[in-house]
């Protein structure tokens, strides 16, 4: 419906990224006490630390999928999310205005290789 669509364009306008914090524990079983969180590097900012796979959206997808393409895009991991852990803000880069974030968790179930990356269209 029309008001479905802007209802989603205005959730769009107020909410420019997603990001995602994909984790597994460590060992084979989930009661460890030791967690690793998955970190990347940005390619754009080289030398300058350490993110987590963010990116924007299309109208058609929901935050919970793209949490999903963009921790395979970038980290090249599935997984089952774990709810959102909360929001942001931050200031774009091309314009003056202050955007909304929203951030999940990813419990890490699989790690692809860069062969199987590739072949999904990924690297």
């Amino acid at each position: 419906s029309n008001s479905g669509t802007k209802a989603k364009e205005d959730l769009v306008a107020a909410t420019h990224a997603v990001e995602c914090i994909p984790y597994r524990y460590k060992g084979s079983c989930k009661n460890g006490t030791e967690v690793e969180v998955l970190v990347i590097s940005s390619q754009k900012v080289r030398g300058k630390g350490m993110m987590s796979p963010k990116g924007g959206w299309e109208l058609d997808e929901s935050v919970e999928e793209v949490a999903h393409r963009e921790s395979l895009e970038e980290a090249g991991v599935l997984g089952s999310l774990e709810g959102e852990l909360g929001t942001w803000s931050y200031k774009s880069k091309s314009h003056d205005t202050i955007y909304e974030g929203c951030m999940f968790s990813l419990l890490v179930e699989e790690q692809l290789d860069r062969r199987r990356m590739y072949n999904k269209g990924y690297g």
